[in-house]
């Protein structure tokens, strides 16, 4: 049945997944930064592409992949409890919510690429076909619309500092998940015959780039085209619907149900449809899904709260595209990685996706927004201006 691999994606999407929904919103409403402005902000989960690289390079050099899975995510759930503490106003509240933002992404860039590695490790000493990891990784997206309902909520009945506690429910979760049922002996890398062997030497980057060229370098570039889209609706989709269509915290919740049921079914089928269409053609789905994704937010219609059953079918794209490209896209790059540096490869892999696509997605949107992008005369309402500055910015995207 593979349940420690479902159960630790299960976990870890609870607690990647629980602040997500209400963020923005908490960044604007109790920190006090312009909704033009979020992007910046956001920006700095570019430092995932750091923190990703050197995790991942730190598990393969000492074999430590279990040891951080434990001890990262009490990292990422302890900084974070810093966005709800009165910090002394030496430094602008800005400044003070970007490097929270900062060093809690570092800690939580370890997780998804060095549960990725312990998972393909997991199926191959388990004399698993690796086309079976999209299997795996459904548990994660069904893990998303019980940590959206729960941060809903716990926002509705206690605000924000609800959905923090069970952050933190869902950091005692993983850890103990990793700490009780990951065999210690779990060999990154390696199948069951060569469990017993020496550790095998990580490469430098160097050496991984040369050995996969131009291969590795090419489906990085694809992954960072990908997750600029993904960036700006991570960013701003959530507020957008929730604030300016005035749906009382209800519609980051409805959208979550629905592109789970797309991504779900993503994940269930990425073996099938990897088998008829090749993994490449598997990508190039998941790309075309997402933009359009991106071009119906620039397109739909200004009619108020109706919008949500506009947006609503939206989002079953959106699980055919992260569905697709995250079972596509890891199991290409577990297939790249050359021996010793499997760790690595799903860093790259994670931090260009989630790391370098939002540094740039966060900085070029604000800026297109708060620098470029101007509201037709006749809107005067600050709510429809920032509105039409999103829709365009989704546009020129």
């Amino acid at each position: 049945m593979l349940i420690v691999p479902k159960a630790l994606y299960f976990a870890a999407s609870l607690l990647i997944n629980a602040l997500h929904s209400y963020k923005a919103q908490f960044i604007v409403e109790r920190k006090h930064i312009p909704a033009d402005k979020i992007g910046y902000v956001y920006a700095v989960v570019g430092v995932n592409f750091v923190g990703s690289l050197f995790w991942s390079r730190l598990s393969d050099r000492f074999g430590w992949h279990r040891w951080i899975s434990i001890v990262a995510p009490w990292l990422y759930g302890v900084t974070s409890l810093l966005f709800i503490i009165d910090l002394p106003s030496v430094l602008p509240k800005g400044v003070q919510v970007t490097m929270i933002m900062g060093l809690a992404h570092f800690f939580s860039s370890a997780i998804f690429p060095l549960l990725d590695a312990m998972v393909f490790a997991y199926l191959k000493r388990e004399n698993e076909d690796a086309s079976g990891f999209g299997m795996q990784r459904l548990f994660g997206t069904l893990a998303i619309p019980f940590a959206n309902l729960s941060a809903y909520g716990l926002v509705k009945l206690t605000g924000f500092n609800g959905m923090f506690g069970f952050l933190l429910f869902a950091v005692l979760l993983y850890s103990s998940i990793v700490y009780f049922l990951v065999d210690p002996s779990l060999r990154v890398g390696a199948g069951k015959e060569k469990a017993d062997e020496k550790m095998q030497e990580a490469p430098s980057l160097r050496e991984l780039f040369k050995k996969t060229f131009p291969a590795l370098p090419l489906l990085l570039l694809f992954v960072l085209s990908s997750g600029y889209l993904r960036a700006i609706m991570h960013i701003y989709q959530n507020y957008m619907v929730d604030g300016l269509l005035g749906t009382d915290r209800q519609g980051p919740l409805v959208l979550s149900m629905v592109r789970t049921v797309s991504e779900a079914v993503m994940f269930f089928y990425s073996k099938t449809l990897m088998g008829l269409l090749g993994v490449e053609g598997v990508l190039v789905i998941s790309q075309i899904a997402g933009i359009m994704r991106v071009l119906g937010y620039g397109l739909m219609a200004r009619e108020g709260q109706s919008m949500i059953w506009v947006a609503a079918p939206l989002e079953l794209l959106k699980g055919v595209n992260s569905g697709l490209v995250v079972s596509g896209a890891t199991r290409l790059a577990n297939q790249l990685a050359p021996p010793g540096s499997h760790g690595t490869v799903h860093g790259l892999l994670a931090g260009t996706y989630t790391g370098l696509s939002m540094l740039i997605g966060g900085c070029l949107s604000s800026w297109l927004i708060g620098n470029v992008l101007s509201a037709p005369a006749d809107l005067s309402d600050p709510d429809s201006v920032i509105y039409y500055k999103l829709q365009s910015m989704f546009l020129w995207s």
